[in-house]
């Protein structure tokens, strides 16, 4: 990566400098899917994975999650898992909400790695109203929509 600057002065011999900043950037970790998205009616289940695989030359260990709203939304498991041969982690996380409306919560992952002691995922969730039985309305809004 390389990044340029310009330095401007009152030096009347050299006014404005240009300086170049370079350096390698090396991947720690791999999160995938980096966020997730809940969308649907509240009164269906609603579940996604996102699996974390550390980079070899940075191993390291998920100690605990959390969330900064508590379990009130979404729930998670975490689990040890290999993911091509390596040691890696899956995270389950369930929408809990059942009512209409939107919500967004970050999960932080507490890591045992100087580099990355905390790694986050972001949830995102927009439940509808369940909709109606045959020959009732139907809810207003945006047809609903599993993201997996």
């Amino acid at each position: 990566m390389r990044k340029g600057a310009r330095v401007e002065s009152n030096d009347p011999n050299r006014p404005a400098v240009e300086l170049a900043i370079g350096g390698e950037v090396l991947r720690v970790v791999t999160i995938q899917p980096g966020r997730l998205v809940f969308q649907g009616e509240g009164d269906k289940p609603m579940r996604q994975t996102v699996t974390i695989v550390p980079e070899p030359r940075f191993a390291f260990k998920l100690l605990k999650v959390e969330t900064n709203a508590g379990k009130r939304f979404i729930d998670y498991r975490l689990e040890e898992i290999r993911h091509n041969g390596q040691p890696a982690y899956r995270l389950t996380v369930e929408n809990r909400r059942t009512q209409p409306g939107r919500y967004a919560e970050t999960l932080t992952l507490h890591t045992d790695s100087p580099i990355r002691p905390k790694l986050f995922v972001h949830v995102y969730g927009n439940i509808l109203a369940p909709k109606q039985a045959e020959g009732g309305e139907q809810s207003q809004g945006a047809s609903p929509k599993a993201v997996r």
